[in-house]
């Protein structure tokens, strides 16, 4: 082969060979640069079975695109010849790199977080890789890895046959019964042809990891059979006692022979090996304090009593020193809790305080809690009910899953008129109790009270220092509620919120508030339970009664207070932001605030930290519901589908299918034109609470498409739905919807309708905002004006409606009355956000076409256009047909063309009556 041209690649050298293919280095001389040619023995040709596993390898590499996963160029036949063109790859297999030796820890670390984050890709894609070995990894000359051969992947099967598949690129072809892959690296499950999933390749991946630290092969054997009978039966030999401990538990996950007991997702294990290589890198991963097996002790036998008496006097003085000056937990632990041993015989406290006791140890920066969302997932891997109570065994059997260190149970017993509480912490792998904590309780409203002291006294035993426990606990006279039943309702309320289900939350909290109307962080709960479901007015009141009991609280909980009552409220951007990024700093290990914080972000159009923040939820916790949705959100306003797609999978991948996802994904659907996925999204959502989500976005779609017949009857649906579901504020949401888009085409009776019924007397900036704004495009100015002033009265310092709302109905108002220069003047506040509010740059262009400045207007209805994400509703369209008029009036008439012919095949089913539409088919007649 050497020398001859295949297609336009020129063979140069044999690089080498392997069970799928020969590899040679050759000259693209289409685009003069080196590929890879990875040409099919013309002998094997004839075997279907290794030619449809080589196509598969290319179809399974192209569909990802990842910098660590090696690009495929093309693949084709030419003169009998079947070949594979990929990228090619100056440097060594990891293979070559290992020797005898192996690698050092820091190496081993950032090959292996570069190979899980590209399989972490492939996997979130459907693809799993199924042969995994250091021959497969290529590290470049600057340390960059490219995972290989997905000769035999195949794709992830359903979990069940009556979940929602993914869009797969590939047909699962491999059949269970027939083993493919390396032996040496193959999983136990791989090994006895069982269905696979990507915790196989979490098991490869602890092999090839092995191998990197120890130099040698995790399961090899004198032959295959050997081989495969250590992977299903046996443990690798042990590592030498310089590694560090915490990288020996990790590597002891990957490889456990039950899938059910390794890392779940390979995100996961890309986490841990990033903590680990963050503290490598640092110098703070130390090797393991245990002595190595082989090291002995040689001593005379004459005096061997005197000196083992001594060793043992020793030994016993460094358990002392240790016990002492050792803290049984270190910051990067988590902890499992146990529902309390209940033997009064009152259900009451069955549930709640296990949840007080989490919320009093969430006051602690130190110490973080496996959430709920954990707990049911792991019960369900286990075979478990998600319901099923926590005992402490299954508490301990989650801990030991989780690769956790610690568990803490509680019990609580009767005692006449008074109850004991106790708290154990215990070391999960061990056993071992690491620490104890007792109290009473003089009656039983007097219950959560002790939970809160056994807590803090418990912080302090597991290592806290008093300092941090002195600052971040709330004193024992000032409970967050001393209501058992009230904080019950709270306890089912955060189940339903941590899952997405923001309408199963709300008669939780709902109930707690009516149970103890002191109950500040049930307040606040509803609030943002309210407030995420659209009803705006109603979720203000409920952060107001929060704010004005912030005196009560923990220090936790009045931060939080504080930051959602700036951001929801008052409206102060600044200082929502200013006390978030506090609490992510207090409490470096909760995702909320990250997720709080990339809202703020979100508000204000930078969307980039936006997503920051949430990533960072998510790996702080890859079990939160919103970090994926508020994710999928942001990325289809950058114009990110594929990236937001992703997201997506991987939050059903944890069993987050929420409805805010799918309502971001209909709007993804819409955005990108796909009525099959869009219909999916429908269907998924119909029939539940949140079923006007769909109509929300339906109404959207059908202005961008110009249907506003349909958009109105699904207003008016969408508004009498919301109704019946005691959701006024949605319904009022509706009306204005309809009263925008009525306005924007200049069907201002039904928009002067719509914005009157959608006036409320506690409406938000935002509502009041898209209240006044179709009254003052359709000549309503006086009403429109009273509107902004009574909201500027009601929102002084709000930053939105200072900065984007109030400029730009005074934007709109000056246009009524010919003043463009003015509207383009009072628009200036608005630069800063602008990304996040299209009416923004659509007003400033209308005021540039009254000023007779086409470039100028151009530039504003161009913004919209290179935005669809974002600005996917009545405004992408019409931007069309303002980019039209604006490039005809700079004298562009080739634009304009096609601005209208945009324009019109946009609105191909748009209502025939609609005057802006006839307006537009004259203008671009006169112009043809």
């Amino acid at each position: 082969m050497i020398g001859r041209t295949v297609s336009h690649y020129r063979i140069v050298e044999k690089l080498g060979e392997g069970g799928m293919g020969v590899v040679y280095k050759a000259h693209d001389t289409h685009l003069d640069r080196f590929a890879a040619i990875k040409v099919l023995p013309p002998e094997k040709v004839a075997d279907p079975e290794r030619k449809r596993r080589f196509i598969q390898e290319a179809r399974a590499a192209s569909a990802l695109n990842h910098p660590n996963i090696v690009t495929i160029y093309d693949i084709d036949q030419q003169d009998g010849v079947d070949f594979l063109a990929m990228e090619y790859i100056q440097g060594k297999t990891l293979e070559q790199l290992i020797g005898r030796k192996g690698l050092k820890v820091t190496e081993a670390l950032k090959y292996g977080v570069q190979i899980t984050d590209a399989l972490s890709r492939a996997h979130a894609a459907g693809i799993v890789h199924r042969d995994l070995k250091p021959g497969n990894v290529m590290v470049d000359e600057h340390g960059l890895v490219k995972v290989l051969d997905f000769g035999l992947a195949k794709l992830t099967e359903p979990a069940a046959p009556d979940e929602d598949e993914l869009t797969r690129t590939l047909k699962p072809t491999t059949e269970e019964g027939a083993i493919v892959g390396t032996v040496a690296y193959m999983s136990p499950e791989q090994a006895e042809a069982k269905r696979l999933d990507g915790r196989s390749d979490i098991f490869s991946f602890g092999a090839v990891l092995y191998e990197m630290i120890a130099g040698r092969r995790a399961f090899q054997r004198d032959s295959k059979t050997s081989t495969l009978a250590a992977i299903l039966t046996q443990e690798p030999g042990a590592l030498s006692a310089d590694i560090p401990h915490d990288l020996e538990k990790v590597l002891k996950r990957c490889l456990r022979k039950d899938p059910q007991h390794r890392f779940q997702t390979m995100a996961d294990l890309k986490v841990a090996l990033e903590e680990l290589k963050e503290e490598s890198e640092s110098g703070q991963l130390t090797a393991a304090q245990t002595p190595a097996v082989s090291r002995k002790w040689s001593v005379p036998w004459r005096g061997a009593g005197v000196i083992g008496a001594a060793l043992i006097v020793l030994a016993a003085g460094v358990f002392v020193w240790q016990r002492l000056h050792t803290k049984p937990l270190t910051d990067k632990d988590i902890l499992v809790l146990a529902d309390f041993t209940n033997t009064t015989g009152d259900a009451v406290f069955d549930v709640t305080l296990r949840e007080a006791l989490a919320v009093q140890l969430e006051q602690s920066p130190f110490l973080k809690v496996l959430g709920d969302e954990h707990v049911r997932q792991d019960l369900r891997l286990m075979g478990r009910s998600a319901r099923e109570r926590i005992t402490n065994q299954v508490a301990r059997e989650i801990c030991q899953r989780e690769g956790e260190k610690a568990m803490i149970g509680g019990s609580i017993a009767g005692l006449g008129k008074t109850y004991a509480i106790a708290l154990q912490a215990t070391n999960c792998q061990s056993g071992d109790t690491l620490a104890r904590e007792q109290t009473e309780a003089a009656d039983k409203d007097h219950v959560l009270r002790a939970v809160a002291t056994a807590a803090k006294g418990m912080r302090a035993k597991l290592g806290e220092s008093l300092a941090s426990i002195e600052k971040l606990d709330v004193p024992n006279q000032q409970v967050t509620t001393t209501s058992l039943d009230a904080f019950q309702a709270y306890a089912l309320g955060r189940a339903q919120q941590s899952t997405g289900m923001t309408l199963a939350a709300i008669p939780f909290y709902q109930r707690a508030t009516e149970l103890d109307p002191n109950f500040a962080s049930a307040h606040n709960s509803l609030g943002v339970m309210y407030g995420n479901a659209g009803e705006t007015a109603r979720g203000m009141e409920c952060r107001k009664k929060a704010f004005a009991l912030v005196d009560r609280v923990s220090e936790r909980e009045r931060l939080t207070i504080t930051a959602g009552y700036y951001l929801a409220v008052t409206g102060e951007l600044n200082k929502a932001a200013n006390a978030y990024q506090l609490l992510t700093h207090t409490y470096p290990r909760e995702p909320t605030f990250r997720i709080n914080l990339g809202v703020v972000y979100g508000n204000i159009g930078e969307s980039e930290k936006a997503l920051q923040e949430y990533q960072e939820a998510e790996r702080l916790d890859p079990r939160q519901a919103y970090c994926y949705s508020n994710q999928v959100s942001e990325y289809l306003d950058l114009d990110r589908f594929d990236e937001a797609k992703a997201v997506a999978e991987r939050a059903v991948a944890q069993k987050l299918d929420s409805p805010m996802m799918h309502w971001f994904l209909l709007r993804g659907a819409y955005i990108q034109g796909d009525a099959t996925e869009a219909e999916k999204h429908i269907r998924w959502l119909s029939g539940r609470p949140e079923e006007y989500l769909a109509m929300e976005a339906q109404v959207t779609n059908g202005m961008a498409l110009g249907e506003f017949r349909k958009a109105e009857e699904l207003c008016q649906r969408g508004s009498e739905l919301a109704r019946s579901r005691n959701l006024p504020g949605v319904a009022a949401r509706f009306q204005m919807f309809g009263a925008a888009g009525e306005a924007l085409v200049g069907n201002c009776e039904a928009a002067r309708s719509n914005a009157r019924v959608a006036i409320l007397p506690e409406q938000s900036a935002e509502e009041a905002g898209g209240t006044a704004l179709p009254l003052a495009l359709c000549g309503d100015t006086i009403t429109a004006q009273k509107v902004g002033d009574e909201t500027s009265k009601r929102y002084p310092l709000h930053t939105l409606w200072n900065a984007v709302y109030l400029p730009s109905l005074q934007a709109t108002i000056e246009l009524s009355r010919n003043q463009p220069e003015k509207a383009v003047e009072v628009l200036r506040p608005a630069v800063p956000y602008e990304r996040a509010y299209p009416y923004v740059s659509y007003t400033r262009g209308l005021a540039y076409l009254q000023f007779r400045k086409g470039t100028e207007a151009a530039a504003e209805f161009q913004k919209i256009l290179d935005h669809k994400g974002a600005t996917w509703g009545p405004y992408y369209p019409l931007a069309y047909a303002g980019l039209a008029r604006a490039a005809a009036l700079a004298g562009d008439g080739a634009r304009a063309r096609r601005a209208y012919q945009d324009f019109l095949a946009l609105w191909k089913d748009a209502d025939p009556d609609l005057a802006i539409l006839r307006e537009v088919r004259q203008e671009y007649a006169k112009l043809k």
